[in-house]
Order: C-alpha cells, then sequence, then structure tokens
C-alpha cells in the first residue's frame, strides 16, 4: 500500500475503525500455530474473514514477523505490517504491536484511525457479530473500551498455599494509584495472562465483580450498594482472586451486577478505575470449630466457601473470551493498555468460546468446526483451483478394513466408481499421487492398477508430500491432499485443499476444507472428481 500525501489538517483526513490482528510466529505450545487450519482455513485467515464481514471495521491489519503468515494473511485480505524484531519475542505484548500497527497503518493509508480493535485469531469460532459487537460499543455507544465475554458459573478455588502470607487478612496492598504494590507497569505478553502478571496477591470478596486476570480473578465492584469512591472518583481498591480452572481457556471473568454491560470494569493498570468500590468484606474463614492444625487445603475465591448460594441466586460471573477487544484509538495511545475509562461488556455465545494454546486446544477446535462452521456454500474446489490430487489409501480408497487369511496375506475392497474418477482427473492433466505410510504390495497393486505413481512406507507424509510437490514444481496451494485419520492432518496443513472423507475421524473432518458425503471405499474419490470435473462425470 503506497502512501498517499497526507492533508496539512489531520482533521481532514480520512477515518478508519481499524481491526489489528496479532499474528507473531513464534508459538511454542503449537508451532506455527496461526498456520494452523481449523475447518480447513488457518486461523490467521479465519480471523481477517470475520474481521472482513464485521460490518463497522474499515481495514483489517495483520502484525506478523513470519513470512508464511503474511503470505495468508494477504491471501485472505488483510493488509500486513511487518513487525519489528523487537515486538516479536516471547515477551512480546499484544498491545506494542497494536500500537506499532496503528503508526504503520496510518503512514501507509493515509488514514486516521479513530477506533482500533485488537482480534486474537486464536479464538478459531470468534464471528463477525462479536466484531461489529465490541466495535458498535466504541463506535456508536460512547464506551472508552470494549470486550467480549461470556456468562460463567463456576465456583474457583486456589490452594491454600498459593494465597500468600499478605494475603491472610484478604486486603490486596495497593499502590497509591490504587495498583497491586509490585505490579506498576507490568505489560501482558502477547496472547498470555493480563496485566497483573501470575505474581499478583489474593483477595476474595464476596458480592463484587470478578475479572479473572490471566489465570487470576481481578474482583470489581457492581451494584448499587457499593460504597461511594471517595473524592477522587471511583478509583476504590481492586481485588485479585485465584487460578482459573484449567478447562477454562479464556483469561478473565467479570461478575455483572445490576448494570452490567453499562459499568465499566478496569482490569488494567493504566487509569486503574472500576465502576464503584468494593464493600469492604472478611475473609472465608473455616469455621470457628475447625482448627488449622495442618498447612494445605483450599480457599474459595469468587465465593465464600461457608455459604453456598444455589446458582440462580449467585450473581452472574462473565467470562472474558481474549477473542475481541476494541478501544477508543487516541485514549489507547495514552493509556498504552486495552481497558482505560468506561469498559462496555459484549456478551457472545460461551458455546463457542475456545482459545487454541496447545495441541489439545487445536484438537477440539478442529474436531468442533464441522458444528460450528457448518456446511459451507461453495467449500468444493474446482478444476480452476487445483493442479494436483493426492489420495491416502486405507480408509480413503478402502474402507480401512482388512481381511486375513490363515497364511496372513491381507485382502481389502475399493470401489470401482473410484477408479474410474481416478482415470478421469488422469485424463483432465491432474498430477496424481497415491500417498500411504503402509508398505503393502496392495497399495502398489492399486496403484498399476490405476496408473497413478505411489509413494508408500513412508514415516512422513508430509516431508514426503512436500518433496514431491518441489520436484514437479506444484505450488501446495494447488494441491487437493484426501484422507481420513491423524497421520493425514500434517498434510492437510500443507496444502490449499484438505479433504476428508465422510467416515473420517472427527478431528480430521473439523481440519478438513470440505468434506465428501460419501465415506472412504465407497465413491469418495469419484465424488471428488465430479467436483473438479462437473456432475455429469
Amino acid at each position: 500500500m503506497a502512501a498517499p500525501a497526507a492533508p496539512a489538517d489531520p482533521a481532514e483526513r480520512p477515518t478508519a475503525v481499524l481491526a489489528v490482528i496479532p499474528a507473531r510466529g513464534g508459538s511454542k505450545g503449537v508451532p506455527a500455530k496461526n498456520l494452523a487450519a481449523v475447518g480447513g482455513v488457518p486461523l490467521v485467515a479465519r480471523a481477517v474473514r470475520e474481521c472482513r464481514a464485521a460490518r463497522l471495521v474499515s481495514d483489517v491489519v495483520v502484525s506478523t514477523d513470519d513470512p508464511g503468515i503474511a503470505a495468508t494473511a494477504r491471501g485472505a485480505g488483510a493488509v500486513v505490517v511487518q513487525r519489528p524484531g523487537a515486538l516479536a519475542g516471547d515477551t512480546a505484548t499484544s498491545e506494542a504491536a497494536v500500537l506499532h500497527a496503528m503508526d504503520a497503518y496510518e503512514a501507509m493509508s493515509g488514514a486516521r484511525v479513530t477506533t482500533v480493535l485488537l482480534v486474537q485469531c486464536t479464538s478459531p469460532f470468534l464471528t463477525s457479530a462479536d466484531i461489529d459487537g465490541v466495535a458498535a460499543a466504541v463506535v456508536e455507544q460512547g464506551a472508552d473500551t470494549a470486550l467480549t465475554v461470556a456468562p460463567f458459573h463456576g465456583f474457583v478455588w486456589r490452594a491454600e498455599e498459593d494465597f500468600g502470607t499478605e494475603d491472610a487478612s484478604v486486603s490486596a496492598p495497593l499502590s497509591a494509584s490504587g495498583e497491586p504494590r509490585g505490579h506498576r507497569g507490568a505489560r501482558a505478553p502477547e496472547g498470555g495472562p493480563g496485566p497483573l502478571g501470575d505474581e499478583a496477591p489474593a483477595v476474595a470478596a464476596e458480592g463484587s465483580a470478578v475479572a479473572a486476570v490471566g489465570r487470576e480473578a481481578v474482583h470489581a465492584p457492581s451494584g448499587p450498594g457499593s460504597p461511594a469512591a471517595g473524592p477522587g472518583g471511583p478509583t476504590g481498591p481492586r481485588t485479585v482472586g485465584a487460578a482459573l480452572p484449567a478447562q477454562l481457556s479464556p483469561r478473565r471473568t467479570v461478575r455483572a451486577g445490576g448494570t452490567a454491560g453499562r459499568e465499566g470494569v478496569q482490569a488494567g493498570h493504566d487509569g486503574g478505575t472500576a465502576g464503584r468500590a468494593p464493600a469492604t468484606l472478611p475473609p472465608a474463614h473455616d469455621a470457628p470449630t475447625v482448627a488449622r492444625s495442618r498447612p494445605g487445603g483450599g480457599r474459595g475465591v469468587n465465593h465464600d466457601k461457608s455459604h453456598r448460594p444455589r446458582r440462580q441466586d449467585r450473581p452472574q460471573d462473565l467470562l472474558e473470551t481474549g477473542a475481541a477487544y476494541a478501544m477508543r484509538a487516541d485514549g489507547f495511545r495514552a493509556a498504552r493498555h486495552r481497558f482505560f475509562g468506561r469498559t462496555e461488556l459484549v456478551r457472545t455465545d460461551a458455546a463457542r468460546v475456545l482459545e487454541v494454546d496447545d495441541p489439545h486446544d487445536l484438537a477440539r477446535a478442529r474436531a468442533l468446526a464441522p458444528l460450528f462452521d457448518g456446511p459451507a456454500t461453495g467449500a468444493v474446489p474446482t478444476r480452476a483451483d487445483v493442479d494436483a490430487v493426492v489420495m491416502d489409501f486405507d480408509g480413503t480408497q478402502t474402507d480401512d478394513r482388512v481381511l486375513i487369511d490363515a497364511d496372513g496375506r491381507e485382502f481389502v475392497a475399493v470401489h470401482r466408481g473410484d477408479g474410474l474418477g481416478v482415470a478421469a482427473l488422469r485424463r483432465a492433466g491432474l498430477v496424481l499421487l497415491i500417498l500411504s505410510t503402509e508398505t503393502n504390495p496392495v497399495v502398489a497393486a492399486r496403484g498399476r492398477k490405476l496408473q497413478v505413481p505411489v509413494l508408500h512406507g513412508v514415516d512422513r507424509k508430509d516431508l514426503a508430500l512436500k518433496r514431491w510437490c518441489e520436484e514437479h514444481g506444484l505450488a501446495p496451494d494447488r494441491v487437493l491432499y484426501v484422507g481420513n485419520d491423524v497421520n493425514d492432518l500434517p498434510c492437510f496443513d500443507l496444502v490449499g485443499w484438505p479433504v476428508a472423507v465422510a467416515s473420517a475421524h472427527d478431528v480430521v473432518r473439523g481440519a478438513a476444507r470440505s468434506v465428501t458425503t460419501a465415506p472412504g471405499g465407497d465413491g469418495a474419490l469419484r465424488e471428488i472428481a465430479s467436483w473438479l470435473l462437473g456432475p455429469s462425470l
């Protein structure tokens, strides 16, 4: 994007609501995480797609240091900002990346960013409606900041030894500015915990709002019964709670009081305010008759363990999803943090809340993709999209069953319709390959019958596929790979058209860009040939 001449008066510059997607290349939990395919689409491309579909978003920027991510983002329609190395390390913050991207975008476009969105591509089921929700809160409803939240009903606990001696009175030591001492100016690494960090003191206050920061919970007051904050405004002390349960991937919870959604909840350090000051409440001690004779045990964080109200009688806690945030651009530049002023809570579907931080999260996302993405119109390739078709054998060209006779010889069944489909693909000029981990004369015999080359007995199908593409001068994004089991997933991540047969493993179907209606060994290859060459095949 060439930089246009900027008007002399900055007020005359066009304005923009800018969505920024930080996507560095150095992920350790899941290598190349931001390029991992969910529903057949890389995570970064999914985020770009939803941002571009949002009504209020003017443009989408991906901030990255990785050439592969940059190419994928451009292909999805985003503007790419090259992130400097100083902002791409393990301690890099999302805020720093967004500030850099804003400045770079304004220099390139000549536009003035008035509202900026931070969108995390590690939330694969984020929707354009979620993005429009946080944008509208700032652009149309006058909020300073906004975030996506989801209902949360869990009781949060922390091991007693993790509270520390300073928490004996359940009163967080705060600085004069209302910040927990020892954490002034702390910043969260990109995709990591919130600004308070993992060492923030822990306290609990029943009836206050809860905002879990990283693996911690921050209690912000809510409801009309909270006392006034004093002459300086509502800058009373904040309280910090315990680690969220391991199954809760989102980072924070916020308890909504009587004015939920309109009351700002401040979880950051810069301009750290919460709607009203929390009441001073006693800690949740054990019953007086129980002596603390031994160390250990646990303590409730967002509840008093001696009082267990029914779910319908408890205040509504809201979990920060970590997916989308919106900020006034001028306020964000001044605060250098995603929370300041009045923070609006934008509720989203709790069932869609998932953050990809480790391989198990990625597997769940792939398994859920067919449920949340649904059948996509036009989600099958045509001949114009594909130069080569690579086929797994067992479970794709067969039904995955093997018959063994008394002498140990193996027999499998194949589908004649698949043979017709493969022959049609070969006549149409597509480059074909059968790729299998099994060393089996049956695979070689089938290849000879179909006049298709075979690579079998390979431990790393993805490496073999990559070398084959290089040898044949094929662009991987124009290769269709069809498979059925988890050992096909690395190949799915390499190609432009990963296809699963209907009988494939759930995770494999979730990672596929397209799924056949026919199961393996029952005409799936014939169906794929009809996608590429027409239904009359």
